[in-house]
């Protein structure tokens, strides 16, 4: 099979992937912050496929051939298998900081459940564990092409790109490019660090998506498709999402410590991404 490129096309591809939202994050500070324009995020995360299909198309591949962006529908099974594992595994981690804190937690409240559009169930525990499983079991497959924009260029063509050269390495320079990808939103919008943007820009969130990677890229190797940390990445966002608004206390929220992606998920993933880290080891690294 002939070796992948990862010189002539890679600086096209980040540019592509980095310039919308960095374009995109200086608008939103000029108009007030995300508040007055949250689709930006959303805009945002189309980047870097636009980027990842630009560099196929130079280097004369197709998107589904060999060397292409995994697109495939088989392996469906461990790809859903791991959108709901990555589901549980972040609702511990924001429970966790309960440990640490109980007074973050405020319980299931019929105030609380209100935004769950589920009205004809009256018990907010039954309205919300209903919510809960439609949102980690269904809503990631519809936001299933929100979420490949993103992964058709990490998973899809940046990794396999930097692991064939680096080896795991590889998998761990995308992970941190991945991360420092949302350093122009957290700088200048505050976007899930805003207490503390550049602590999370720079150093959380890089760490958090190299854990993110290695589990991502050990279940697409397993499954054979760019569908699984697609799943996955919406599994992630749609079910944190939604038990930090329903059940956690704003006003006591430290977002480098309690946040999806603070510093207890970045302990607490630690050994599932260590496992990933010896599974996706080869002898020659």
């Amino acid at each position: 099979m002939k070796k992948l490129s990862c010189n002539r096309a890679l600086a096209p591809f980040l540019l592509l992937a980095f310039l919308p939202p960095l374009g995109l994050s200086l608008y939103a500070r000029s108009v007030g912050g995300l508040g007055a324009a949250p689709w930006i995020i959303p805009l945002s995360m189309f980047a870097p496929a636009i980027g990842a299909v630009a560099a196929l198309w130079s280097e004369g591949r197709s998107l589904t051939g060999p060397g292409g962006l995994g697109l495939r529908w088989h392996g469906l099974g461990t790809a859903l298998a791991a959108m709901v594992g990555i589901g549980a595994l972040m609702a511990a981690c924001l429970f966790a900081g309960v440990l640490v804190d109980p007074s973050i937690y405020a319980g299931v409240t019929a105030e609380g459940t209100d935004h769950i559009a589920l009205d004809f169930i009256a018990d907010p525990a039954t309205r919300l564990m209903v919510g809960l499983a439609i949102t980690a079991l269904i809503a990631p497959i519809i936001n299933l092409p929100l979420m490949l924009g993103e992964e058709l260029g990490w998973r899809g063509y940046l990794t396999p790109r930097l692991r064939e050269r680096f080896g795991i390495w590889g998998i761990v320079l995308a992970g941190a490019i991945w991360g420092l990808w949302h350093a122009p939103a957290t700088l200048l919008v505050g976007f899930n660090y805003p207490q503390t943007p550049v602590l999370g820009a720079l150093v959380l969130f890089p760490l958090v998506c190299i854990e993110f990677s290695l589990l991502m890229t050990w279940a697409m190797d397993r499954s054979g498709t760019v569908l699984a940390p697609a799943l996955m990445h919406g599994a992630i966002n749609q079910v944190t999402n939604l038990l930090l608004v329903t059940l956690f206390v704003e006003a006591r929220w430290v977002d480098w410590l309690f946040a999806p992606t603070g510093l207890i998920a970045v302990a607490m993933m630690a050994v599932p991404a260590g496992l990933a880290w010896r599974a996706l080891r080869s002898p020659a690294d």
